[in-house]
């Protein structure tokens, strides 16, 4: 799977949770995209769809906007 083909997943998935039209570059903690619960349960689908798994300190780095998250997914699955 290619960055592209993750950050598709992950723009269906937050628009199907949110309500809101994203893009890779949407900041989704500035434009209150996500609350808490939306975190949480992004994380949870990203865990579940790309069998990877997070450290703490990852999360407040790379999870700004879909682009960073899906550089982290590619990092994580290799």
């Amino acid at each position: 799977m290619n960055r592209g083909q993750i950050e598709a997943r992950l723009i269906a998935h937050i628009e199907s949770v949110a309500g809101a039209h994203v893009t890779n570059t949407t900041h989704l903690i500035d434009e209150q995209i996500l609350d808490s619960m939306g975190f949480i349960n992004l994380i949870a689908f990203i865990e579940t769809e790309f069998g990877v798994s997070f450290e703490e300190s990852e999360l407040d780095e790379c999870f700004e906007t879909i682009g960073m998250i899906a550089g982290l997914v590619l990092k994580k699955r290799v």
